[in-house]
């Protein structure tokens, strides 16, 4: 099995993320039990909030941490920690600020952006986990660049724990003592999962330099004190301070410098992307409730509706994604370091074998939510609206699994701004079904529009493919 890494942190975290998937979707049941469709729709707006916060301070940085780290020999240490320390600086601090502004604005984006005045308070609570999130998503990305899962796996497990343990746990204290369970208990249970996950990335962290570095409690010069009167010039005279701690810290500035500039390189690029695509996406999120309005629907069976789409549908039918999500963690690092060396081949054979594997499930998954559908929605989440949310949309399984995969690859092989555009693209079918087809028959037409982008994206990700086998 150590020959071959991709598998084996495939299945680690393909076994982390399919129970957590498990958590997650019984934890659906009790909120959309405790709370109902309505105020998971409610709850399902603060999204693109957090979509976009997540885009600007993480997602690129994070992304740009594990291919860089990837492309390290794995004895470079020291390469590998100037990398995470340069990301958490940057993925940190950004968030920071960008929690301040949701903070302060919380009243405007609920408002005017959002259009629903109960997401105020939920929004100030979400941006308190704001650098908790950038965080954890830093720790993860340099342990996918180290293709190293289990870290990455058991943080993502704690994380889903302590959230529905700390939700459930508070519910049931406001209804022994009679209050009301309010929606932002939800919120605050993400918030306390991620400092959970962010804990345990850090104590991982700790541990692992203590096995590495024994010899650090042991060196004769540990006692020696450096030369104050050296300057930052005497960093080129190395000859001189080659046993001087002056040195070794010019050198770490240095190469922090270096490692801030490297990562930037392809962090503001996928940050610019995700953050537009993200914007689209909100717009999309914030449209489809009033369109709903148009049609006929009062503001209450709109969010109704949102919620158990957004809420309970499209999460099932995204299940089996689990497995595509581990999958393509660790296919970046590995497209990646395939592209160094110029090993096309391996590229092409990975990309039509996956393919065909994926789309096989695709169908299967389709298959199987057909036939339950009546019973994951009726029974399962007291919703039979879900049901036939579900039927309609099984379809979509192949496609959606496959673009997944597709992109992940192109991810890899460094063309970010070719996915932006293709993902751009594929919202803006769906915004265009969302304005106008949406109050003309209501939510099917969403589901007509979700279709349509689907056979667009992945007719665009194959001809890049082709295009990319045929210049190689």
């Amino acid at each position: 099995m150590k020959k071959h890494p991709i598998l084996v942190g495939t299945l680690i975290l393909s076994s982390a993320s399919i129970i957590s998937r498990i958590i997650g979707f019984f934890y659906r049941i009790y909120l959309s039990r405790a709370f109902g469709a309505e105020a998971l729709g409610v709850l399902q707006m603060t999204a693109p909030i957090t979509a976009m916060v997540t885009a600007v301070s993480c997602a690129g940085i994070q992304t740009a941490l594990s291919k860089r780290i990837s492309e390290l020999k794995d004895s470079d240490r020291q390469g590998q920690s100037s990398y995470l320390l340069c990301s958490l600086f940057w993925s940190v601090g950004l968030s920071c600020i960008l929690a301040a502004l949701v903070w302060q604005f919380s009243s405007f984006l609920s408002n005017e952006y959002l259009q629903e005045p109960r997401t105020e308070a939920l929004l100030k609570i979400t941006a308190l986990s704001f650098p908790l999130s950038a965080a954890h998503g830093c720790f993860s990305g340099y342990y996918f660049g180290r293709r190293k899962t289990r870290v990455p796996a058991i943080s993502q497990l704690i994380e889903q724990l302590v959230r529905v343990g700390c939700v459930v746990a508070l519910c049931s204290l406001a209804a022994t003592q009679g209050w009301e369970a309010f929606l932002s208990f939800a919120v605050l249970g993400s918030a306390i999962g991620e400092l959970a996950a962010v804990a345990v990335c850090l104590i991982s962290i700790r541990a692992e330099n203590i096995r590495t570095t024994p010899e650090a409690h042991t060196s004769p010069n540990r006692h020696r004190q450096p030369d104050v009167h050296a300057g930052f010039n005497d960093c080129r005279r190395p000859d001189s301070l080659i046993n001087s701690s002056v040195y070794f810290n010019c050198k770490k500035h240095a190469n922090v410098l270096s490692r801030t500039g490297e990562l930037f390189s392809i962090a503001i690029p996928l940050s610019f992307n995700r953050l537009a695509l993200n914007f689209l996406q909100s717009l999309e999120a914030v449209r489809i409730p009033l369109s709903l309005q148009l049609y006929g629907y009062s503001s209450a069976q709109a969010l109704t509706v949102y919620g158990i789409l957004t809420g309970i549908a499209l999460p099932v039918l995204f299940f089996p994604g689990a497995f595509l999500g581990a999958f393509n963690h660790m296919l970046l690092p590995t497209v990646s370091q395939a592209q160094s060396q110029k090993n096309y081949g391996k590229i092409r054979t990975l990309t039509v074998n996956t393919s065909f594997t994926v789309v096989f499930g695709g169908l299967l998954c389709g298959l199987a939510f057909f036939m339950f559908s009546d019973f994951l929605g009726g029974t399962v989440f007291g919703e039979p609206l879900a049901g036939g949310y579900i039927r309609s949309l099984c379809l979509l399984c192949p496609l959606l699994y496959l673009n997944q995969v597709l992109s992940g690859i192109l991810q890899g092989l460094g063309k970010a701004l070719t996915i932006f555009f293709i993902n751009a693209i594929s919202v803006f079918i769906r915004l265009g079904f969302v304005f106008f087809c949406i109050p003309c028959i209501g939510i099917q037409g969403y589901f007509y529009g979700l279709l349509a982008s689907q056979l667009v994206t992945v007719c665009l990700f194959l001809s890049q493919f082709i295009r990319i086998s045929r210049n190689t």
